[in-house]
């Protein structure tokens, strides 16, 4: 959702990539921060969106996690949005691909403590208690 409502702003404005990019750039760095890409969504005032979730997907369009966007990695994202999700991740470079699955797996054996190949409620429970994040049993 968030791709599309970006997609559009710039359309409806009739902003190119980079003149929006420089735009939202406001310590001019040639970067964004994370705080710049909440801020700019911000003001898009897209509904039922928090800064939680912008940040989130600022994470995850960071490709090489720096902590900053480059003009490119926001234009992967901007251009993601004409596309549709199979289209996307056909476009994943293989090492990509191949390390997204590791962190998979390796996420799988934390949370699959009795190495079964499943990951069950109390499993979920335990780990997300262990990582400090407090959740009930029922959430899990």
């Amino acid at each position: 959702m968030l791709l599309k409502k970006v997609q559009e702003h710039l359309e409806i404005h009739g902003l190119d990539l980079n003149t929006y990019f420089q735009r939202i750039d406001s310590n001019k760095d040639g970067k964004l921060q994370k705080n710049e890409f909440i801020e700019a969504v911000k003001l898009m005032k897209i509904p039922n969106v928090s800064n939680a979730d912008v940040g989130q997907v600022f994470d995850l369009i960071d490709a090489n996690g720096d902590g900053s966007l480059t003009p490119n990695e926001f234009a992967l994202f901007i251009q993601g949005a004409k596309k549709s999700k199979q289209e996307r991740i056909k476009q994943v470079p293989v090492s990509i691909e191949r390390e997204m699955r590791q962190e998979i797996q390796e996420l799988f054996r934390e949370f699959d403590e009795n190495t079964d190949g499943k990951v069950s409620d109390q499993e979920i429970f335990r780990t997300m208690m262990a990582m400090g994040t407090s959740i009930t049993l029922a959430d899990a």
